[in-house]
């Protein structure tokens, strides 16, 4: 449909969307095409990846919880202390680990929700 208030545009006319619809339609679709080809190609090959320790789902769970100054010690100390934990403790370890790295203006009851989602996620890492 871009294509065509493109065509539309570029020839001032109604014609792209009456008499040539089928044309419009067509070089549409290849534009379409060629855009995706070249958003896969870049994606796969230009765009620097991500560093593999940005990419831990750590970052992603401690979002709004840690500041971000202190992120990447949090989740360090976190996958130190946490992986291969003993499930018993795990709940304990989390806590203690969190408490060190939380933002001073997290409530209780966040920090209670917080440490429950890390738990979970490290149950499941750690099976």
């Amino acid at each position: 449909m871009s294509f065509t208030r493109f065509s539309a545009l570029v020839t001032l006319s109604a014609d792209p969307f009456t008499k040539d619809l089928a044309t419009t339609l067509e070089k549409g679709f290849s534009c379409g095409l060629a855009a995706t080809l070249y958003y896969v190609v870049y994606e796969q090959f230009i765009r620097a990846p991500k560093s593999t320790a940005e990419s831990d789902p750590l970052y992603t769970l401690l979002g709004g919880i840690v500041p971000e100054e202190n992120m990447k010690e949090a989740v360090a100390a976190l996958n130190e202390t946490c992986i291969g934990a003993e499930k018993e403790r795990l709940s304990a370890t989390v806590r203690e680990t969190l408490i060190l790295y939380v933002s001073p203006t997290l409530t209780e009851a966040e920090t209670d929700a917080s440490v429950l989602i890390l738990v979970s996620y490290f149950s499941v890492r750690n099976a």
